[in-house]
């Protein structure tokens, strides 16, 4: 089962916008993306390193479906390929800068 910034903040003794706070500055992100980083992490190196079913390791890292699973693997896709296009363009426009 996931944990929540407020369970985590409340472990630690601090409120939770303090904790957010402190991700933030250091980590450069949200308590609750960090955690889905971490839990994606974990998925994938499961996927890689044994043969668990993606159902399986998706229950392992705490994703109550693997539909749930899949949708997120899906969200992250998009968003990189977009990143990715954003990138390119951003290149091309400098290379035609620097043509002219």
């Amino acid at each position: 089962e996931p944990i929540s910034p407020s369970v985590l903040a409340k472990d630690v003794s601090m409120s939770t916008r303090q904790l957010e706070r402190l991700f933030r500055r250091y980590l450069d992100r949200s308590p609750k993306r960090y955690y889905m980083e971490l839990r994606l992490q974990k998925a994938r190196n499961l996927l890689m390193q044994t043969d668990m079913s993606v159902i399986n390791v998706a229950l392992a890292c705490g994703f109550g479906h693997h539909l749930i699973f899949r949708n997120v693997i899906e969200h992250i896709t998009i968003l990189r390929l977009i990143a990715s296009a954003d990138q390119n363009l951003h290149e091309l426009q400098f290379e035609v800068k620097d043509s002219m």
